[in-house]
């Protein structure tokens, strides 16, 4: 009885030590204010931003032999026979007159430092101070353009220099139009509910109905 009296007090203090130096150190943090954030970039009006869209894949032949990335299996590449699904290379270029970034997303598996590396070399020109690019990982998309043995095994199929510099190109291209398309913007934001009888995403394993 008297062990658990002693650790009852002693759990007590501790807590109050806690308490009361973390009260003293952690600093609160500063409110966000939307609005007047808004405000103040419609008065001055130096948010601009730019946005544009093209497709990776044109078309697919019998002699395009392009991998689809994400079907590692037995060590052999499983051939897109055609397209179903166009994939794209979205981007939005965004400037407040102190900072220039670009951010891209891309129907692929995954995007690499050599991917990054490779289309910052073609888009100097725009001089932004930051580039994202962002893979939607989806695994019905094409692949080869990873130079890397083990990713070529077992997710993205053997490298092909050339659909390497086609993605490259692409992207770059729409880093270019985005930029161009540069003008005064206003940022906004939205949310809403999936319809789940849908089904807007689904594991390819599964049977269909």
């Amino acid at each position: 009885m008297g062990l658990n009296n002693l650790f009852k007090k002693t759990a007590l203090a501790a807590s109050a030590l806690f308490l009361l130096t973390g009260c003293a150190t952690i600093q609160p943090m500063p409110k966000f204010e939307p609005k007047a954030c808004y405000e103040k970039t419609e008065r001055e009006g130096k948010l601009k931003a730019g946005v544009a869209k093209n497709k990776i894949i044109s078309e697919i032949t019998k002699h395009s032999k392009i991998p689809m990335a994400g079907y590692g299996h037995n060590f052999k590449d499983k051939i897109a026979e055609g397209i179903h699904d166009d994939v794209y290379t979205r981007a939005v270029i965004l400037d407040n007159g102190y900072k220039k970034i670009g951010i891209i997303n891309a129907d692929i598996v995954i995007a690499t430092r050599d991917l990054k590396k490779a289309v910052e070399e073609k888009v100097k020109g725009v001089n932004l101070d930051s580039l994202m690019i962002i893979a939607t990982h989806t695994h019905s998309g094409p692949g080869g353009y990873v130079d890397n043995s083990l990713a070529e095994i077992v997710c993205t199929g053997h490298y092909n220099p050339e659909l390497f510099n086609n993605l490259v190109d692409k992207i770059s291209k729409t880093v270019l139009e985005a930029d161009k398309d540069l003008e005064f913007s206003k940022i906004g934001s939205g949310s809403g509910y999936p319809d789940h009888d849908k089904k807007f995403s689904r594991s390819r394993r599964e049977k269909k109905n």
